[in-house]
């Protein structure tokens, strides 16, 4: 960890602020939950006069994606594991590694960070955090739909390496592509997906007649592929 890292939140904890729910990437420094970390507007005032280069950022959207993000991370990592993630210089891979980095201090987790998956040491890394998010899950399975394809959801796979029984985890499965774009105030899908694709046009229309049409569609699939692989199972 770097020194300036280190001592910002020394400081953080000597304010009484609990780091273990707040995200420190370069500069800034996220806050996850509001109420946990007892990062109050007073605090506040008492970091940026110690620290007048950094800036504190409270969204409430990001505490929407962290509580959302949480649900899945909490049952998928252990502590001290190692987390292979990937940093390309995109929206998406920035907001894993920002969901990601408070595991350093509530799970002692150690983040592995490279621009590709070559560099990746399979016998120093336990899990590899995916940036598949809900939105990529849903267009996949409407894509599947309309050619008439088996479904097969891109989160069914476990492990990046079966032979070094490599963890796969998705971070922002139940995450909204949409919530990420408010977070960082830059257009919705920009570099992304195309504004033509027909499963995009599609949710966007259900999305104005439906509530919560991206997280139906997933839970229903899941509950397909379950179905399926139980009934397999039973078979056997």
């Amino acid at each position: 960890m770097k020194p300036m890292k280190n001592a910002v939140l020394k400081y953080l904890k000597n304010i009484n602020v609990d780091t273990r729910f707040i995200s420190l990437v370069g500069k800034s420094v996220y806050i996850n939950n509001l109420r946990f970390s007892k990062f109050s507007r007073r605090k506040e005032q008492l970091f940026i006069h110690k620290f007048p280069d950094y800036e504190v950022i409270r969204s409430k959207i990001f505490q929407k994606i962290c509580s959302r993000t949480a649900k899945i991370l909490v049952n998928n990592i252990k502590p001290h594991d190692n987390i292979f993630l990937l940093d390309k210089n995109n929206w998406i891979d920035f907001t894993v590694l920002t969901v990601l980095e408070p595991y350093q201090r509530k799970y002692g987790v150690k983040l592995f960070i490279e621009d590709s998956f070559d560099k990746m040491n399979t016998e120093k890394i336990d899990v590899v955090a995916s940036n598949i998010n809900l939105d990529d899950e849903v267009e996949n399975i409407l894509h599947q739909i309309l050619n008439g394809d088996k479904i097969q959801l891109l989160s069914s796979k476990n492990y990046y390496d079966k032979k070094c029984k490599i963890r796969m985890i998705y971070p922002l499965l139940n995450v909204p592509r949409k919530w990420i774009s408010i977070w960082l105030d830059i257009e919705d899908n920009i570099d992304i997906c195309k504004k033509e694709d027909i499963a995009i046009s599609l949710l966007d229309f259900l999305e104005k007649h439906v509530p919560d049409t991206r997280e139906n569609i997933y839970k229903s699939s899941v509950f397909i592929s379950n179905n399926k692989r139980n009934n397999q199972s039973n078979i056997e």
